[in-house]
């Protein structure tokens, strides 16, 4: 006997459903797995906003300004209102960025990014890593660690005491760099900010300084009434680049104590030796001898001979012979000053025999 059996097919089309529909179940179980998974967690949407800095740029072809992409995540809750934008540096000095292009303040719309350019002289700090930090209202800003393009030139003054109508400059553009250069202008700015510029320099400006090169110049600039003056000496390059370097001018005097003498022979005086150095341009005026004992405890010591005020000639020393019953300082610290009436001082500091 024959047994017939009727089956019906289920059409392509519906079967294509069925596995769509049941891949879509599929995915809604996933995800409320693992959104189980993560509220278990505690993780939730941030309740203010929270900036992202998604890259900082030290282009050594702009010079004077730098780039940084701000984003504003789509999981923000709000628009952003970003106040301002500053930079650390290494030696955790902070320089807010003034002139921002867009202008801050400024909005930025969730899951919009935005990029600033930003004008600042950052060639003291070519190669140095800088923190980039962008802040929001009521809300969270953004750190960046970035580095600096590798463009470094230094600086290095002497003002010889002897020329007072000149000072030198040695000026490098550093084997790290990445540009050569060419120098165009030397200023120096005095502490109160005023500009000279320096207008005669030998060899002549402008003046070509190749990567891993140097280059001296002698500077024509009379700073006899600007000693001990806080100044600033400013190289600038065609380039853009601006590179400075803060110096203190020398004093008119400068004095050395050059050998401090006790003799066990006499326990009642010792010989202190200054030098009225060859750096100085005057004469020094001695008066007084000083000392810090051990303690602390400072003392005026009594000048035996030469008799004071004696007058130094540059160059010169004289030995002093100062009265001081030493005897039970013996094997201690003592620190020597000598001063003049204009305040200029030698110092040295030794241990009694």
């Amino acid at each position: 006997m024959k047994i017939t059996r009727n089956t019906k097919g289920i059409s392509k089309p519906i079967f294509i459903l069925l596995l769509i529909l049941a891949m879509i179940i599929g995915g809604i179980f996933s995800y409320l797995l693992a959104a189980g998974y993560y509220l278990s967690l505690g993780t939730a949407v941030p309740e203010s906003t929270s900036l992202s800095i998604k890259g900082v740029a030290f282009d050594a072809t702009k010079p004077g300004t730098f780039e940084v992409t701000v984003l504003n995540p789509t999981y923000s809750p709000t628009t952003a209102n970003i106040a301002e934008i500053f930079v650390i540096t290494e030696d955790n000095n902070v320089y807010t960025i003034d002139e921002v292009d867009p202008e801050l303040p400024t909005t930025l719309a969730k899951g919009k990014q935005e990029t600033f350019t930003c004008t600042w002289d950052w060639g003291d700090f070519g190669n140095e890593y800088v923190k980039v930090v962008v802040t929001v209202e009521d809300g969270s800003g953004s750190v960046y660690n970035a580095e600096v393009a590798p463009v470094q030139l230094t600086i290095a003054p002497v003002f010889a005491t002897v020329d007072t109508e000149h000072f030198n400059i040695t000026v490098t553009n550093q084997e790290e760099s990445s540009l050569d250069l060419e120098i165009t202008k030397i200023t120096v700015t005095l502490d109160d900010q005023t500009e000279i510029e320096i207008t005669e320099t030998t060899p002549s400006l402008p003046r070509d300084l190749a990567i891993d090169n140097r280059q001296a110049f002698k500077c024509a600039w009379t700073w006899t009434n600007y000693r001990e003056r806080e100044i600033t000496i400013t190289v600038y390059t065609a380039e853009g680049f601006t590179f400075t370097r803060n110096y203190t001018t020398p004093d008119a005097v400068q004095l050395a104590i050059t050998d401090v003498d006790f003799d066990v022979t006499d326990m009642e005086k010792f010989e202190v030796t200054i030098q009225n150095t060859e750096r100085s341009t005057a004469s020094a005026d001695i008066t007084t001898v000083s000392a810090m004992l051990a303690n602390q405890t400072m003392i005026d010591i009594p000048i035996d001979s030469p008799a004071t005020p004696y007058t130094l000639g540059i160059g010169d020393s004289v030995t002093l012979t100062c009265i001081l019953d030493w005897e039970d300082l013996r094997g201690s610290a003592i620190a020597i000053a000598v001063e003049t009436p204009e305040g200029y001082y030698g110092y040295m500091e030794q241990t009694i025999p």
